[in-house]
């Protein structure tokens, strides 16, 4: 036998005695009773198997090996389509890892340089983009406008959401939303880029890359890359919550890269045992080993997010995790290294808001603690609210303060998440690792994961004020080649997004005010005109007819 022809024999051995293993421990835990942790998961998710709700589908996978899995609810109510370990879910930002993944595997190949400007690959783009590296790209701290954002701002439909557009709007940017490598924003159009740098590298299609160098090398075999939402018998609809129950839909975007993976929970669970085990697959193995290297500023300080996972802790430990949401669809991984533990959550209920709680909830069962978030804590009824702004970022906080704490909401009318008070300093209940400094009349910002602390001015609430006829008239963006009206409503000023879809202007400063859609938009008036800004565009330029 010649020693290559050894090698591969002694490789097919392994495996072969690999899956011999695993298939016994499969059939002992089928034969055996439930164990007290499968019990205390069935117990949690017990509520979950309604056959009128949306699906649901957990697993659990300890030292490489799967120890736990559930499918439960729809994958299609109306179809009476029960969710199984076949049903296919969209898992929107969980993509990003799979794309860093990718970029990595270039790397490896010495076909990418991590530290080469992004213009290498994608010439087209301005000037500006030329300090802009793929290890910004991957750790968001790039500056580079969010292409989503601007592509909504231009007025198109949620179906114009594509690649294309993404670089149409981003070749048009005069400015960054800070210099590149100073700071960390989230930002999808960077891992669109990353996609398009993946194709002309690579000469593949994105898809067939991802599918050529890790899907099937996995084994995810039932796993592709779709940037529209597919007609397949085995995807899962995506719904949302009404009053009177669900209701179908889901994302209608055109786009890959930051997101377009469809996957099973037995494909992503094949996934989450090669981070766990990169050494399992030899020719990922250096891919895998970079998906869990943090990135840095440019002054060295560490960040927290990695190759499309951010490292946070938890109950002492740290945690690898990242969550994933679109219209209709949920997502949600966690990595325990220390202990070995992977936990994956999956859900086409677009408004399941709890699936990152529920997954650490069965993180306190798999590592036998007590559920220290206190998810439960019932506030009761707020004592006072105060508001809080910072005028640079910018950002708007509502703090409602009761006796057992304080919510705090970046809308004035948004979802609150709760927080523990400890002398002047305010706790996340949640998993994520937030914390606030009260003193006087000011908030600071403590930021640990991603150094972005900032103080935040206490603001008193304007009285309405109607005479802002300064302010009304037309505003154009020459990077969006879109213009917008500033109107007057019966209770003051108002930001007209098309005819006859308007938003109240809530006024937070003598010049600067804010509107609600989907999240906090600010509209900060200066003498030529407004600057607009959101998570993800800062300060966009408009000037007044």
């Amino acid at each position: 036998m010649k020693p290559n022809q050894f090698v591969k024999f002694a490789s097919l051995t392994r495996t072969l005695l690999i899956i011999f293993l695993l298939t016994n421990v499969v059939i002992r835990l089928k034969a055996q009773p439930p164990t007290d942790f499968q019990n205390s998961i069935n117990n949690l998710l017990s509520s979950y198997s309604d056959t009128s709700q949306p699906a649901i589908s957990i697993a659990v996978v300890k030292n490489g090996i799967p120890i736990y899995s559930a499918a439960l609810g729809m994958a299609n109510i109306e179809k009476r389509a029960s969710n199984d370990s076949n049903t296919q879910f969209w898992i929107a930002s969980v993509t990003k890892q799979f794309t860093a993944a990718a970029i990595f595997k270039l790397v490896s190949q010495r076909k990418v340089s991590l530290q080469a400007s992004v213009r290498t690959f994608i010439p087209e783009l301005p000037e500006i983009f030329q300090p802009v590296t793929l290890d910004h790209l991957i750790h968001h701290t790039g500056g580079i406008r969010d292409g989503f954002v601007l592509t909504a701002l231009s007025k198109k439909p949620e179906s114009e959401y594509t690649n294309e557009n993404v670089i149409k709007y981003l070749k048009m940017q005069k400015r960054h939303n800070f210099t590149p490598g100073t700071r960390y924003e989230y930002n999808n159009s960077g891992y669109v880029l990353l996609a398009t740098v993946i194709e002309r590298v690579s000469g593949q299609l994105y898809a067939d890359f991802l599918k050529n160098e890790l899907f099937l090398p996995i084994g995810m075999k039932h796993t592709y890359v779709s940037a529209s939402f597919p007609n397949n018998a085995m995807q899962a609809e995506g719904y949302h919550a009404t009053p009177s129950g669900f209701d179908g839909g889901h994302f209608r975007g055109n786009t890959y890269g930051s997101t377009g993976i469809i996957t099973t929970l037995g494909d992503i669970t094949r996934w989450v045992q090669f981070i766990q085990q990169p050494n399992s697959i030899p020719n990922l193995t250096a891919m895998g080993n970079q998906l869990l290297r943090t990135g840095r500023l440019s002054n060295g300080k560490s960040i927290a997010y990695a190759g499309g996972l951010e490292k946070f802790t938890y109950s002492g430990l740290p945690v690898y995790e990242h969550f994933g949401s679109d219209e209709g669809f949920k997502a949600n991984t966690l990595y325990f290294p220390t202990k070995e533990v992977s936990i994956i959550g999956l859900t086409n209920n677009g408004s399941f808001y709890g699936l990152q709680a529920l997954l650490y909830r069965i993180a306190d069962i798999m590592l036998t603690r007590t559920n220290e978030q206190k998810a439960d804590v019932d506030f009761g009824k707020a004592d006072s609210v105060v508001y809080y702004y910072n005028t640079s970022v910018p950002q708007l906080l509502r703090l409602q303060f009761y006796r057992e704490g304080v919510k705090i909401s970046n809308t004035p009318s948004g979802y609150a998440a709760p927080y523990l008070i400890s002398a002047d300093t305010f706790f996340s209940i949640d998993p994520l690792p937030a914390r606030y400094l009260k003193k006087d009349r000011s908030l600071q910002v403590l930021d640990n994961c991603y150094h972005n602390t900032y103080v935040m001015t206490r603001i008193d609430l304007l009285p309405p004020n109607k005479t802002f006829e300064k302010y009304i008239g037309e505003y154009t963006s020459k990077e969006l080649a879109t213009s917008y009206r500033i109107t007057q409503g019966m209770s003051g000023l108002q930001f007209e997004f098309l005819p006859g879809v308007t938003f109240d202007l809530f006024q937070v400063s003598e010049t600067d005010f804010m509107f609600e859609y989907v999240g906090s938009n600010f509209i900060q008036f200066t003498e030529k005109g407004f600057l607009f800004s959101r998570e993800g565009i800062r300060q966009l330029s408009f000037n007044k007819k």
